[in-house]
């Protein structure tokens, strides 16, 4: 019930508004909505950018393997070109 009455009497305080005022407020709601929307976008780009840094990562991650896979190769290898000299 207190809910119901509250919004009766912001309807009828915004009613009640001189219009210069109520423009006022009406541009900067417009103000406020675009604010959402542009925080709305850069929340998306956050978001996307995690998951291509997370992707990044782990294919960095495997070609650290890989790197390090034949570097024991090559080094086997020099130690059996050593030994052959």
């Amino acid at each position: 019930m207190v809910v119901g009455e509250s919004v009766i009497n912001f309807s009828e305080v915004i009613s009640s508004l001189p219009p210069h005022i109520w423009q006022s407020i009406n541009d900067l709601i417009i103000i406020f909505k675009a604010v959402g929307v542009a925080m709305i976008a850069y929340v998306i780009y956050v978001i996307a950018m995690g998951a291509i840094s997370i992707r990044r990562s782990r294919r960095i991650k495997t070609i650290e393997e890989k790197v390090f896979a034949i570097d024991k190769k090559l080094n086997k290898l020099v130690r059996i070109s050593k030994l052959g000299k």
